[in-house]
């Protein structure tokens, strides 16, 4: 069901607001004032079960009881002593004690009142039209249904890794050391119409709340995030704990890394996508500060880190290439989790009777992210090349990953006529990842002065929105230039490099399909001349274009 602004309105929810507001119309008119407040009182009551989650109804609603109520003040005023339809109430709220007015004004006020409550009514029409209960798009081409599973998943931390000692023990002492919270979609055979909701139930107040909140204003914007409580009537087709489908083809596995001010539910368009097309995916939230609604093991929430915001270039800049390092030891931590529940399973999925031991095809790995998480998935992948046979970075925020890596993406060699001195800042000498030995041991793993594999001996597909590629953002220039001299991966390996036309940053999520497309027109989320529905499967499939493309290219060893 579309609304009238293109998005996937959710028909239930369209149904209950016309009935409320319908009903509450023919009632305004009403004569017997008893029975227009107890209609009136039943419609509030009903969009209050919703517990403000349409909050065009909830709060017109109490503004229509008010006056309802003050209407029918008014009529016990004017109540004869043996009218017993209204008399008995009248007592019992002691009104006629307090209110007497002639029978003109109570004629021109209760006039006035149902003036109010239809206009009350009509901006209740408006406000729901403007802010429809939405769904994101289902996935049309597909050969499985999706299958959710909700976890904290089992992690270890190794200290013998391309990572210092110091990121690590920050990791492991805010996430306790054990558990990364995390989302595995997988295909199932399993028929999924009855859909799941798109937030979690235990982190959606937290995400609406942390979300209105993510600016730098003074005010009390959190308080606002019952504009964003729609949110929690929005539901994904997928099925939660079903079964994994039965197939003697191994399974490919994809990790994926949200954006500043992402979170798991908010790449669920994209990571579908993939689970119904025969992938493994697993989302995972970061607790670095960069995300919203970050639930810990411990049942504590992470806040929103504003604090980078406060700082100026290169500043700035050198804090997320920190948070980038910081972000990838949780990346890696959750790749080798994930890898491994092919050769073990764990207690959280044998009591759901699932299991992916011998299912899944470890030598198709595929680090995966968007922004943030697109520079997280590249450092991972630059690091430790051999974990992984492709990489897909949706507008990758290049400028924040690490010197060594930046160092190795863009190699002088593969950039023709161009040069690169190392962006914002350029290279942090100070930096103390770069004094230490680990440097040098990374460097010769990272760039061609090794035999051994780097990051461009793997398949590569970078794609970018026309916003960034217009201004020149993520090393989109550069990377162009690398694809135009065929140097961005090796030879023998597929790469990609495309920018999607007509896009904005955001539209790799599924924020546009969860805003109102005027309003994400207004404020440059989307593009004028493109619906965010069409974007997001544009996205969609040229993704899966390229891990198809490089699935045929990826050796097949014995596992």
């Amino acid at each position: 069901m579309e609304s009238l602004f293109g998005l996937k309105s959710i028909p239930s929810v369209a149904i209950a607001d016309s009935f409320i507001l319908l009903t509450c119309t023919f009632t305004v008119a009403a004569t017997p004032k008893t029975v227009l407040l107890i209609i009136t009182c039943l419609m509030y009551l009903a969009s209050t079960g919703w517990k403000k989650d349409r909050w065009t109804i909830y709060y017109p609603m109490a503004l229509l009881m008010i006056l309802q109520l003050f209407s029918f003040a008014l009529s016990c005023s004017g109540t004869d002593a043996n009218d017993m339809s209204m008399n008995w109430m009248c007592k019992a709220v002691f009104i006629r004690q307090f209110i007497k007015y002639d029978a003109f004004t109570i004629a021109w006020v209760s006039f006035i009142v149902k003036v109010l409550s239809l206009i009350l009514i009509l901006l209740s029409v408006i406000f729901s039209i403007l802010f429809p209960a939405v769904d994101i798009a289902d996935i049309s081409e597909r050969k499985y249904n999706c299958g959710v599973i909700d976890l904290y998943l089992p992690v270890k931390y190794k200290e013998d890794t391309v990572f210092d000692k110091e990121t690590i023990k920050k990791v492991k002492d805010r996430n306790g050391g054990q558990y990364i919270k995390a989302r595995l979609l997988y295909p199932t055979h399993e028929k999924t119409r009855e859909r799941i909701p798109y937030l979690e139930k235990a982190t959606a107040d937290k995400v609406c709340a942390q979300f209105v909140d993510v600016g730098e204003s003074p005010l009390p914007t959190e308080k606002l995030s019952f504009l964003l409580n729609h949110w929690k009537l929005s539901t994904i087709q997928a099925k939660m704990n079903a079964k994994l489908i039965n197939t003697d083809e191994k399974i490919p596995i994809v990790i994926f890394s949200h954006g500043l001010t992402g979170s798991i539910p908010i790449y669920s368009y994209q990571a579908i996508n993939l689970a119904v097309n025969g992938m493994l995916v697993l989302l995972i939230d970061h607790t670095d500060g960069s995300g919203i609604g970050t639930r810990l093991y411990d049942g504590s929430y992470l806040p929103y880190d504003k604090s980078p915001f406060q700082k100026k270039n290169p500043e700035y800049v050198r804090l997320r290439r920190n948070q980038v390092n910081y972000r990838a030891v949780e990346y890696m931590a959750a790749a080798e989790a994930l890898r491994d529940l092919n050769f073990k399973n764990i207690p959280i999925l044998s009591e759901i009777g699932i299991s992916f031991v011998g299912k899944l095809n470890v030598n198709e790995f595929i680090a995966a992210g968007h922004s943030f998480g697109a520079s997280t998935a590249i450092t991972l992948a630059a690091r430790c090349p051999e974990m992984f046979s492709s990489v897909v970075a949706h507008d990758p925020a290049s400028d924040w990953m690490p010197d060594d890596v930046r160092m190795a993406l863009f190699e002088s060699h593969r950039l023709g006529d161009l040069s690169y001195t190392g962006g914002t800042g350029g290279y942090d000498t100070n930096n103390s990842f770069n004094k230490s030995s680990l440097l040098s041991n990374v460097l010769s793993k990272l760039t061609n002065s090794s035999k051994e594999r780097n990051i461009h001996d793997m398949n590569l597909c970078f794609l970018f929105s026309e916003e960034f590629y217009r201004n020149g953002w993520g090393g989109s220039k550069l990377l162009q230039k690398m694809k135009q001299r065929d140097t961005l991966a090796s030879p023998n390996h597929v790469s990609c490099f495309e920018v999607i036309k007509s896009t904005c940053h955001v539209e790799f999520s599924d924020m546009g399909m969860l805003t109102p497309l005027w309003l994400s027109r207004l404020t440059g989320m989307c593009n004028k001349n493109r619906n965010t529905h069409d974007t997001a499967k544009e996205i969609g499939k040229t993704t899966l274009r390229f891990l198809v493309e490089a699935s045929s290219n990826t050796p097949k060893k014995v596992q």
